[in-house]
């Protein structure tokens, strides 16, 4: 077998593998994980919310268009939250009550 072909099947099966490990290292979400220490912990599993993604969404277009990484970039917090009727459970937070 020439040189070169032994090098390619062997950055090939490096390749191979490498995929393997990290297809079990990241199979879980993150919400997955949260979700799994809270079943542990007698609490329920964690849900997306279409609201707070929206909002998250839109924080993060304000700030990339203002180049500045800030909570107040699209006005105060506690008022982006307001429309998902988190009250003072809001963002991560309520990952908690779910």
């Amino acid at each position: 077998m020439p040189k070169l072909t032994i090098r390619i099947a062997t950055l090939l099966a490096a390749l191979s593998l490498l995929m393997i490990f990290a297809q079990s290292a990241f199979a879980d979400s993150p919400a997955e994980l949260i979700s799994k220490f809270r079943l542990g912990h007698g609490e329920v599993r964690v849900t997306s919310d279409s609201t707070l993604n929206r909002i998250a969404a839109e924080q993060a277009r304000a700030m990339a268009a203002k180049d500045n990484l800030s909570h107040e970039a699209l006005g105060s917090f506690t008022s982006r939250i307001a429309p998902s009727r988190a009250g003072r459970a809001c963002g991560e937070h309520r990952l908690w009550l779910r």
